[in-house]
């Protein structure tokens, strides 16, 4: 899945040029999709013949009114693209092969590698700040989210790292992906207001 620096960075261009009410809470909820503690906070599915995705359409109609009244949960909705398009992107664009030995390590250094760039690039710098009484959240309600601790630790993406080069994730491949999943975005944003509902989704093997 995507890193938290680049949903930071794809979220925030977002906003450039979508109205939103608090990009505070559309950053946060952006975020808060990965604090997850063995819950299936992704809404990941799996189809009768065996293919994978995450239920967008699940979630939109769990938290309809909310995405389309509340930043915090329309972040949250746009996570969920935002993995779908990195998937498409890393294995099928891209071709990236997990099963190689070495490979998964060699990628988590890449995102290392990255968030440095990203921050830089877009202007990152810090992690979006918990809104005051989140633990009312319906949505922090209904999943055992380990805030505190996940935010804390997502202040080391704001380090710098140098350490080796990339392997696979290049600052190009980054600024695609990002371009990319900004563009899926905004339509999807449209799709929603428009009364259409979720209109994108990826399956895989």
């Amino acid at each position: 899945m995507a890193s938290r620096m680049m949903h930071l960075a794809a979220t925030l261009l977002f906003s450039d040029s979508v109205a939103v009410k608090s990009v505070d809470r559309l950053l946060f909820g952006a975020i808060l999709t990965d604090a997850e503690n063995g819950a299936n906070t992704h809404y990941k599915r799996v189809t009768p013949d065996g293919l994978k995705f995450f239920d967008v359409d699940c979630f939109y109609h769990d938290y309809k009114n909310e995405i389309l009244s509340d930043d915090l949960y329309l972040g949250y909705y746009l996570h969920l693209i935002q993995d779908s398009v990195y998937r498409f992107f890393v294995y099928e664009k891209y071709g990236w092969d997990p099963s190689v030995p070495g490979s998964a390590e060699r990628l988590h250094n890449d995102y290392r590698l990255t968030n440095t760039y990203i921050a830089a690039k877009y202007g990152l710098k810090r992690v979006p700040p918990p809104p005051e009484g989140i633990e009312k959240e319906r949505i922090v309600r209904a999943f055992p989210f380990i805030v505190k601790e996940f935010f804390s630790d997502m202040e080391k993406d704001f380090a710098t790292y140098s350490e080796g080069i990339p392997f696979f994730l290049t600052p190009a491949r980054a600024d695609e992906y990002i371009s990319l999943a900004v563009d899926v975005c905004k339509r999807e944003h449209e799709s929603l207001v428009s009364g259409s509902g979720p209109s994108y989704i990826y399956k895989w093997r």
